[in-house]
């Protein structure tokens, strides 16, 4: 911590012990990858020129367009559907046409599909 307090540095020290005793990192990199493969395969079937998938061990973004264009509209409209549906996204970018997508790194596959379902879903309905 920035001031070496005993109770932070605790904190930090008890939250490293548990990153390595369920190898968080490594499970970061594995469900990461699943993930992107589930969100490429969404944006497949949209149209790579509407969504753009990306991203590095479970910090992911799908970057949405509309006629060439930025889609700053849809990603706001998904964002909202989603967050009432209980998914957390953040529009991000310049023009905040990109949703971050960074879940728990304990997310399982399970709600990745249910994730990526709902996500589908809302996209197609604000493409519509």
């Amino acid at each position: 911590t920035f001031l070496g307090h005993p109770v932070g540095c605790s904190m930090a020290l008890a939250s490293l012990r548990e990153l390595e005793a369920k190898k968080l990192v490594s499970r970061s990199a594995e469900m990461g990858e699943h993930f992107l493969t589930e969100l490429r395969r969404l944006a497949k079937r949209l149209g790579q020129a509407r969504c753009r998938p990306r991203g590095l061990g479970l910090m992911l973004a799908l970057e949405l367009f509309d006629e060439g264009k930025p889609a700053e509209a849809i990603a706001l409209t998904v964002t909202k559907r989603l967050l009432a549906e209980g998914f957390i996204l953040l529009p991000e970018g310049e023009p905040a046409n990109i949703l971050s997508i960074t879940p728990p790194l304990t997310v399982s596959k399970t709600h990745i599909a249910r994730f990526t379902r709902a996500l589908g879903q809302a996209l197609e309905d604000a493409y519509a």
